[in-house]
């Protein structure tokens, strides 16, 4: 890291230099159990890679402020979450927060998840449970307290319209 050291006209008169050691996030990185596919990265306030997991040699030090979640965390300037496709073009799902001393900035951290494999538990569900309101369809609905006239089966109820299709979880 570096910063000028300017005189009252504005020019720069010396340079504070201040060398830091990541090596230790990048160890810790690779000893994270993240899924398969996952990364952490540190980008300075600049959007330059100070560490990367994995590949650091092919992205260390490469400004990539082009990137749509590196545009993301640079314009937030804070902490949060984002699904967005990453330097090497794999949609994932982010988690980032800003590295500071006192009040300034010094990078950012994220870790970011492919967005198939942070998505795959809910899915899964999702399946299983639209399987099973498929087989209650053919159930016979009993009426209302025991008694009376049968009011049909589920199968009798309009289908569902999955969101996206004619609106959010429409009934068609």
């Amino acid at each position: 890291m570096a910063y000028p050291i300017l005189n009252d006209g504005g020019q720069i008169e010396g340079v504070v230099f201040l060398g830091l050691d990541l090596e230790w996030l990048s160890t810790v990185s690779a000893e994270i159990n993240l899924p398969a596919g996952s990364t952490v990265t540190l980008l300075d306030p600049q959007g330059t890679v100070l560490v990367r997991y994995p590949e650091p040699e092919q992205w260390l030090g490469k400004i990539i402020t082009e990137g749509p979640i590196v545009q993301t965390v640079l314009a937030l300037q804070g902490e949060g979450t984002a699904e967005d496709a990453g330097m090497d073009g794999v949609l994932r799902l982010y988690g980032f927060a800003p590295l500071r001393n006192g009040e300034q900035t010094w990078g950012y951290i994220l870790i970011g998840i492919p967005s198939a494999v942070a998505y795959a538990g809910v899915n899964r569900m999702l399946r299983t449970n639209l399987i099973r309101m498929g087989r209650l369809r053919d159930l016979p609905c009993p009426p209302p307290g025991g008694q009376g006239e049968d009011r049909g089966g589920v199968a009798d109820l309009p289908p569902f319209t999955p969101p996206g299709r004619s609106g959010m979880g429409a009934i068609a």
